[in-house]
């Protein structure tokens, strides 16, 4: 009742101005059973701990590097590190001395945070990770599975053409051959990479994995590599090059300076000087690069050379045998174009 406790509060007050011992036990007593009767309960938390990684599982290839934070431990109280292996050993990684293995910890804010990383990895290395927190309070413990497949996970990737040399809107074909393990494959994926960007990816691995470019363009052009990934990649490729070829072409043909009546024609008073420049592009490089003179009477030469991307031609003193129609021209193995400018 409202009675009782205020009574016991006022012993419990009067027991610790007078120093009366037989009456603060009492009133310690008599307050611990009043929190029993109403209910008030003191428990300890146990610490809490979390395993994490990419992925739902995780894979290792024999003789592979596993990479930096493999698997990551967030513990609320120091933590080890148990690996109780396919083999029936148990190890406690955080307490050996092994140069393949990698354990450290940091201390973040209120938690633990550990990562493990392996290297060259073996058969041994598989099987359960656990994790486990210690503290006053008692014990808690995640664990995860990792599985290593034997070496290699890919064979190789190939494109057609073999040589992976072709021509511009024309279609090449990448494929990718894999060793499908039998264990357990949850969680993997396959991608194509293009200079490292995904362009192609599919959940589960099969033993081919195409992918084609239906009208390859210029910009396809680079290194492609056939990766299985897990949330990062546990297998990879050796690259495979593609070169998109394309005709030579004229990118700009102007002149200086540029005092132009339209896009096409070029004014200049006569005895001042002008130059016309000539960029190109293609892949080969062009072979031939000429800026010819056309006269109603005659066609000539002003220039013609080759393997630069830019050529110019210089007027000085300009005449009115200067004036007339100019014709920048390139070419490659494949083809070529031409772009025009009347002087």
């Amino acid at each position: 009742s409202v009675s009782l406790r205020k009574h016991i509060l006022v012993n419990l007050s009067t027991s610790l101005i007078t120093g009366r011992m037989t009456q603060f036990v009492s009133a310690v007593v008599a307050l611990l059973l009043l929190f029993h009767a109403v209910g008030v309960r003191c428990t300890l938390e146990q610490p809490k701990v979390d395993l994490v990684a990419p992925g739902t599982r995780k894979y290792l290839v024999q003789g592979q590097n596993s990479g930096r934070n493999f698997l990551s431990c967030i513990a609320s109280a120091e933590a080890d590190l148990f690996l109780y292996s396919n083999d029936g050993t148990t190890i406690q990684i955080n307490s050996i001395t092994d140069p393949r293995y990698s354990f450290s910890c940091n201390a973040v804010s209120t938690n633990v945070t550990c990562s493990f990383s392996v290297k060259n990895a073996e058969t041994k290395d598989a099987g359960t990770y656990e994790c486990t927190a210690t503290s006053s309070t008692g014990k808690s413990s995640s664990s995860l599975y990792v599985a290593v497949y034997d070496a290699p996970l890919i064979n190789g990737a190939t494109a057609s053409p073999s040589n992976g040399k072709i021509e511009e809107n024309q279609p090449v074909s990448l494929d990718c051959s894999l060793n499908v393990p039998s264990m357990g494959t949850d969680g993997l994926s396959m991608q194509w990479t293009h200079d490292g960007a995904v362009v192609h990816s599919q959940d589960g691995i099969e033993a081919d994995f195409p992918f084609e470019i239906k009208k390859a363009q210029r910009n396809d052009s680079g290194m492609y590599t056939c990766t299985v990934a897990n949330g990062t990649a546990i297998d990879t490729s050796s690259s495979v090059s593609i070169d998109v070829q394309f005709k030579a072409e004229v990118v700009e043909f102007s002149a200086l300076p540029p005092s132009k009546l339209n896009d096409t024609t070029v004014i200049i008073t006569e005895g001042e000087s002008v130059s016309f420049v000539c960029k190109v592009d293609g892949n080969p490089p062009p072979t031939l690069i000429s800026i010819t003179h056309l006269s109603l009477r005659r066609k000539r030469l002003v220039y013609s050379g080759a393997t630069t991307q830019e050529k110019t031609l210089n007027i000085t003193s300009v005449s009115q045998e200067d004036a007339g129609m100019y014709e920048c021209r390139t070419s490659n193995t494949i083809g070529g174009t031409s772009s025009d400018l009347r002087l």
